[in-house]
């Protein structure tokens, strides 16, 4: 299953070990570029005409990070 490979047991183990704000920060940020290169590996499995759709997704994706790595960036202000 997708989430098994994006968000594997002892990814999510990790949130746990989270002290601070700026922890849980870099946790999402890590699972967004784990979300990232799954679209972009499904790239190689899946028919051109559905590449569209994945890079929509991926595009998504990229703005959850940038958005989380700018309120780290703030955090750390």
């Amino acid at each position: 299953q997708a989430d098994n490979i994006i968000f594997a047991e002892e990814k999510l183990n990790d949130a746990g070990l989270i002290d601070n704000v700026s922890q849980a920060l870099e946790f999402a940020m890590r699972r967004e570029q784990d979300s990232i290169n799954y679209y972009a590996e499904m790239k190689n499995f899946v028919h051109p005409d559905g590449h569209a759709k994945l890079d929509a997704i991926i595009a998504e994706e990229r703005r959850h990070y940038q958005e989380l790595y700018a309120m780290r960036e703030q955090v750390k202000a």
